[in-house]
């Protein structure tokens, strides 16, 4: 049960940074028939949701008990995290140089993490 609720809150989430106003940029208002919005793209909806799992896990002390094991926002965050890095090292390789610096740099930290911790 407590699944299915973060499930559609993430998804509430997702349809909200989605909406018309919040989402689309100027360049096709006119398609939708708008005149102004935040230009948030779609990725405001993660945003909204990491904001909602923050509030959750800081706001709300006593969880009902379904919900404790799926309410646990260290997580969503930490998948955020690695979600974004994903994207990060997806759109480096549309430029081949910033490839390189990329991966020369994620190799530099994942060596330094190693031998810190």
């Amino acid at each position: 049960m407590g699944y299915t609720v973060i499930f559609w809150l993430s998804y509430l989430m997702w349809w909200f940074g989605h909406y018309a106003y919040i989402a689309v940029t100027p360049d096709v208002w006119p398609r939708y028939g708008i005149n102004w919005s935040l230009s948030l793209t779609g990725e405001a909806g993660y945003i909204f949701a990491l904001v909602l799992g923050l509030l959750i896990g800081n706001a709300v002390r006593k969880l009902p008990k379904p919900l404790e094991v799926s309410a646990r926002p260290e997580w969503y965050i930490k998948t955020a995290i690695v979600l974004l890095g994903a994207v990060v090292g997806a759109k480096a390789l549309q430029n081949m140089t910033v490839v390189a610096e990329v991966l020369t740099r994620s190799l530099i930290a994942i060596i330094a993490a190693y031998l810190i911790y």
